[in-house]
């Protein structure tokens, strides 16, 4: 690890304070493929709540496959792991949780726009600013010492290139803040308090303790939308909000359906 991993950790654990005795490990490292496959990969063997932050991602990636391309620097790579005896079911929702756990830590940053894309999209405007992507990890059938190992990853832009380029309009904290724009480190404790503070409510609230914010932050709510489904079909309809399961409500062809996010991904037309 080099000294830039070394120096980013120190300001990680300072910006963490108290706090940081909440993780079971704090790590930062120079490069790897994703921080989500890192932590998928080491399964049971780290502590659980273990945070890990990268500073270059290599294969990063969003929902359903696709690429999330990292620069090097200007952007935050988080990922958090976290074990739990509970069935994969109890976490139903989790990612609108945490993305409304994160946006309201960023929204303490200073004066930002920002909504929610059903299901994990943090938007500044209508520019895509991060995701979130949960992933898990069954144990052995044949095994009762582990548990579920889920792998909750945030991708923030806080910095990015001039000439950075993607298939969507982005956004980074950095064109709207200025000089207040957090450090990567600073950045890294707010979303990491926030992402574990998510996880907590959830475990003990479920969605329903997330529901209400999110339709206060719903970016797609009354707006005409395409649905993508997985076998390559397309349909109009209009969003109409969150349901209390954590599924989108929308109407197609003058009938309301809600759509799993497993299923299908939406872009406004």
């Amino acid at each position: 690890m080099s000294i830039d991993a070394v120096a980013t950790r120190d300001d990680l654990l300072t910006a963490l304070g108290d706090a940081a005795g909440r993780f079971g490990s704090v790590e930062v490292v120079d490069t790897l493929d994703s921080t989500n496959t890192e932590l998928l990969r080491r399964g049971a063997e780290q502590p659980d709540r273990s945070l890990l932050v990268a500073l270059e991602q290599s294969a990063g990636r969003g929902r359903q496959g696709r690429e999330w391309q990292m620069p090097v620097g200007g952007q935050l790579a988080l990922s958090l792991a976290v074990s739990s005896q509970r069935p994969l079911s109890d976490w139903q929702g989790l990612p609108l949780g945490v993305g409304v756990a994160v946006a309201d830590a960023l929204h303490r940053l200073g004066p930002l726009d920002l909504r929610l894309k059903w299901p994990n999209d943090l938007l500044l405007g209508d520019a895509k600013l991060g995701g979130i992507l949960l992933e898990s990890r069954l144990p052995p059938a044949a095994s009762r010492e582990t548990g579920l190992l889920l792998v909750i990853g945030i991708g923030i832009n806080r910095e990015l290139p001039a000439a950075t380029s993607l298939d969507q309009p982005v956004a980074d904290l950095a064109g709207v803040l200025g000089e207040r724009t957090p450090s990567l480190a600073q950045l890294a404790a707010a979303v990491g308090e926030a992402v574990l503070e998510a996880v907590d409510r959830h475990a003990l609230e479920g969605l329903a303790a997330a529901v209400p914010r999110f339709q206060q932050l719903d970016a797609l709510r009354g707006r005409d939308i395409r649905i993508h489904d997985a076998n390559g079909g397309q349909h109009d309809g209009v969003a109409l909000g969150v349901a209390d399961d954590g599924s989108l409500r929308v109407r197609v062809d003058g009938v309301e359906q809600q759509l799993l996010s497993a299923d299908v991904s939406v872009r406004v037309n």
